[in-house]
């Protein structure tokens, strides 16, 4: 079976997450890159099967990337 690990998105954005106050999420402005407004929640990461996986909703960019990074590094206590 093969799986892949994955960080959840949300699309209930929190003031604090908005405002770029947690240290565990990544607020997604609307258009970069989903239609709606969202955030990766660095605190919720699992192993999917990949067969789980459904429509791309856009591509993060590379700065983007990097704060996830950090967000996931943040959230199993790595940084």
């Amino acid at each position: 079976m093969p799986t892949v690990v994955v960080a959840a998105l949300t699309t209930s954005v929190r003031d604090n997450v908005r405002a770029g106050k947690s240290p565990v999420s990544l607020y997604l402005p609307a258009g970069e890159p989903m239609e709606k407004e969202g955030a990766v929640l660095g605190f919720q990461i699992m192993t999917i099967d990949k067969m789980r996986l459904e429509d791309l909703a856009g591509r993060i960019t590379a700065e983007q990337q990097l704060r996830v990074d950090s967000i996931i590094r943040t959230s199993f206590g790595l940084s």
